[in-house]
């Protein structure tokens, strides 16, 4: 090795090490006579572009590619460097001509295939990765491209086959046996899935994702217990990931475990009694469970610096004084809380419902359009304003919310490979059966006393459940296209008088199984824009009075509004019922020995 050869080796080691300083002083040292060899040129631009003086970076790189214009190297160099930059196409069109260069140069290949995978050209990316795990080198990472490739194309089977391969060649690789449990889960296959998320874990893969993943499948596996214990481990390895422990306290409640399901959180929030997360987290979950005397403590606890610059735990503080009530405190708080944060949903919508709760409809009102000049489509900003409305008298609420013309009752029909109802929502109550694996209820749910499915139910390639989401999207398309038009309504005008049944997409879907006593508590759908049920199943024996029923126009009982349901409907058999995500709704409790079943989701808007 020469001594020019010397000087760059080690000046890259100081590049890679990050010892830009140092890498610099080594450069400096370089012969005047040796400033336009190319290697020289190329560490350079390299070193430029660490330090963050971009122009320079570039004007280098572009000399480099002018004088050596058939160095495949230096074109990858350069699209990188583009590709870094956010100049895609630029990228895009190095890449090319350094693979026109040197057409087995695989790294320019594997690039490109990202660059085009980014970019939702999926079909390319598929091309490309094809001919990297042909060559030779069959690195883990191409196999794992292809697969990212053929899933985003919609070929799911094959991305999965594409794993199974590569891990023929790379079987210890965590990352590809990883992406194996990610296509085994999108597929159902909960109980091969575990595995591989079990393997990942044990050869290395050191990510949050496994732990929340793996512990979302194993319940679907019917492995409740040891889906506690995946989530109970990651949060003992990653014990400031708040979302890992929110996670843990749902895994726990669902699993129906003895001991607290927030215990562990507490230690960790104190343990990093820095961690704003870990404490808004602790002390949002506390009082979702109506447990505000430990909230208050944990309150109580969380250190000033923290409180100070955390919009969401002084939101929680002022919420805490609404609860004990001192209403004034709380209002006071909140007028200190929205001078400072003006435009943040969270810190308004809980102002206006402490305004409600203690009188100030009008001025809950103001707020709640407040937050809809920002975004109109708010539905919580709806919910709470047409409560608003109805405490004040000062305005028909009919236009914001009509309990008639807003609700649409229909009886599905039936798919045709099912020719009678009864055998038909007797084998779908047998499905949903075998999905109801927690033990109680969820925690972050409106269900009392019952269970809820895990995840989008209509992911399960049961024919069944295929032929009734389809059976669903085509009598929801029946109602949508008679909506009336009405431009700028925040719900009429999100339909479309043209749609098909193909334009209907879910944005959630999921069965809930009620026993005895169980109910609904009122709320809405945050996230939806038409939300509906489906009754699949109800008690034979008769309920004295309302008991069981679906009921509409009762907010939060946390209100304390009296205002009184607006429209109750009996559940049958087959009865599908839709309305808009924003309209208040809840069920009043049964009390028979048999369970009531239902499917619930909600609609994307189609304009």
């Amino acid at each position: 090795m020469t001594n020019m050869d010397s000087m760059f080796s080690k000046a890259y080691q100081l590049l890679r090490e990050g010892q830009l300083a140092q890498c610099e002083e080594l450069c400096r040292r370089v012969p005047a006579s040796q400033r336009e060899h190319p290697e020289f040129l190329l560490l350079f631009a390299q070193l430029r572009e660490r330090q963050g003086q971009l122009k320079i970076a570039e004007s280098l790189y572009e000399r480099l590619i002018s004088a050596w214009p058939k160095q495949a190297r230096y074109h990858f160099s350069i699209a990188k460097f583009m590709r870094a930059q956010g100049r895609v196409d630029q990228a895009e069109r190095h890449l090319r001509l350094s693979i026109e260069v040197e057409p087995t140069y695989l790294d320019a290949k594997y690039h490109l295939a990202l660059l085009l995978l980014s970019s939702e050209r999926q079909r390319e990316a598929v091309n490309l990765g094809r001919s990297l795990v042909s060559s030779q080198n069959k690195a883990a990472q191409y196999w794992e491209l292809l697969a990212a490739a053929l899933q985003r194309d919609g070929q799911l089977h094959e991305a999965t086959v594409v794993c199974e391969q590569g891990l023929r060649y790379c079987a210890k690789n965590p990352r590809l046996q990883y992406s194996l449990a990610q296509l085994l889960r999108e597929n159902c296959d909960f109980t091969r899935a575990a595995s591989a998320y079990e393997k990942a874990k044990n050869f290395g893969f050191p990510a949050p994702a496994l732990y929340e993943n793996y512990s979302e499948a194993l319940p679907e596996a019917k492995k409740p217990m040891q889906a506690l214990i995946a989530i109970r481990e990651g949060t003992r390895l990653y014990p400031d990931n708040a979302h890992l422990h929110r996670l843990a306290a749902r895994v726990h409640a669902e699993s129906g475990a003895d001991g607290d399901s927030v215990d562990f959180l507490w230690r960790s929030a104190r343990l990093q009694n820095s961690n704003a997360s870990l404490w808004f987290t602790l002390i949002e979950l506390l009082q979702r469970q109506d447990r505000h005397d430990e909230a208050r403590k944990a309150i109580s606890e969380v250190p000033d610096h923290i409180v100070n610059t955390h919009p969401g735990i002084q939101t929680m503080q002022a919420k805490d004084l609404a609860h004990a009530r001192d209403g004034s405190g709380a209002i006071k708080r909140f007028e200190q809380l929205i001078s400072r944060h003006p435009d943040d949903s969270y810190v308004l919508l809980s102002f206006v419902t402490t305004l409600i709760e203690f009188g100030f409809a009008a001025r809950a009102a103001d707020i709640c359009r407040r937050i809809l000049t920002n975004d109109p489509f708010d539905q919580l900003a709806l919910a709470h304003l047409e409560v608003c409305l109805r405490l004040t008298g000062t305005e028909n609420t009919d236009w914001l919310v009509d309990y008639e013309r807003m609700i649409f009752l229909s009886t599905i029909s039936v798919p045709e490979d099912y020719a009678h109802n009864d055998n038909f929502f007797v084998r779908l109550r047998e499905t949903l059966d075998d999905l109801h694996h927690a033990r109680s209820r969820p925690l972050e749910q409106s269900v009392r006393g019952g269970t809820q499915t895990n995840g989008f139910l209509f992911r399960h390639p049961n024919p069944l459940l295929v032929a009734l989401k389809r059976q669903l999207q085509i009598e929801i398309a029946r109602c949508v296209v008679a909506f009336p038009q009405v431009p700028g309504h925040p719900f009429w005008s999100r339909a479309s008088p043209n749609a098909g049944p193909d334009d209907i997409k879910f944005s959630g879907a999921w069965s809930v199984r009620l026993r005895s006593k169980g109910f609904h508590t009122n709320h809405i759908h945050p996230t939806g824009w038409l939300s509906g049920v489906l009754y699949v199943s109800v008690p034979l024996a008769k309920n004295e009075g309302l008991g069981g029923n679906i009921q509409f126009g009762a907010p939060l009982d946390e209100l304390s509004t009296n205002l009184k349901p607006k429209r109750f409907i009996e559940p049958k058999v087959g009865t599908l019922a839709l309305f808009p995500s924003y309209m208040w709704h809840g069920t009043i409790p049964f009390h028979t020995d048999e369970t009531r079943m239902t499917i619930a989701f909600d609609i994307l808007p189609i304009s």
